[in-house]
């Protein structure tokens, strides 16, 4: 074996605890941490607009409107106190009970040619036909009976007709016979009138004669009817409305 000069061993043994100290030291020296990756950096926030302030209403001084003139009512004098046309109806020609009571009688049953009839309307009854003066004629008429009526309360009777300028006869019958009491009225031509003739102005007639009869009984009035004669030849028209008292 060869063997170094004892010099070169002193060297060594010199030279060999700086060698331990080098290792020892290199041991325990931690080894370098890899590099972390940083965490993703959010990017900033955009810039927050900053609000205008709204602009604020400058309120005007309020005008108080001028207020409307107020209309002045206009003064209407006060209508006279009028009474009633008809207190109670005893006909009523929109009631078809009421256009079934009334028949025609005309001048035939004396020899005459005159012709009548009774016709619904519209809420009326239309009495019409024609007038004839042959053969000693010269009248047409209407009439309803029933069983007798007590009117004694009342002042008159009252009509709602519309008339053709003519002149027609009302009469109210109060016994059994041909005595009448008959009163006339004239009619207004296409115009609606209220005619109101009272009991006391009716007077007897038997055929249209005059005669003495005594006053009407206007507790036991059985029959009324309406008559178109005077020599009023020619054709005729007037519808009811109705008939009452008033």
């Amino acid at each position: 074996m060869h063997r170094l000069p004892p010099c070169t061993r002193r060297r060594l043994l010199l030279s060999l605890p700086a060698l331990l100290l080098a290792g020892c030291a290199s041991a325990t020296q931690p080894e370098a941490l890899a590099p972390t990756a940083a965490p993703p950096t959010a990017p900033p926030a955009p810039p927050t607009a900053t609000a205008r302030p709204a602009p604020t209403a400058t309120a005007l001084p309020l005008t108080a409107m001028p207020a409307p003139p107020t209309a002045v009512p206009t003064q209407v004098p006060p209508t006279p106190t009028e009474e009633p046309a008809m207190t109670m109806t005893l006909f009523d020609f929109r009631e078809e009970q009421a256009r079934a009571a009334w028949f025609v009688e005309n001048d035939v049953v004396m020899g005459g040619v005159s012709s009548s009839s009774m016709q619904a309307g519209e809420g009326v009854l239309l009495f019409s036909g024609t007038v004839s003066l042959e053969n000693n004629g010269g009248f047409a008429s209407a009439r309803a009976e029933f069983v007798p009526l007590d009117l004694s309360a009342y002042q008159g009777v009252a009509l709602r007709v519309r008339g053709d300028g003519k002149r027609y006869t009302l009469y109210l019958r109060d016994r059994p016979g041909f005595i009448g009491y008959q009163g006339r009225f004239d009619t207004q031509a296409g115009a609606w009138q209220t005619v109101r003739l009272p009991f006391s102005s009716l007077r007897p007639v038997r055929f249209g004669s005059p005669v003495q009869a005594g006053d009407l009984n206007t507790a036991a009035i059985r029959a009324i009817g309406l008559i178109i004669s005077d020599k009023q030849a020619g054709p005729f028209a007037l519808e009811l409305g109705a008939i009452g008292v008033y």
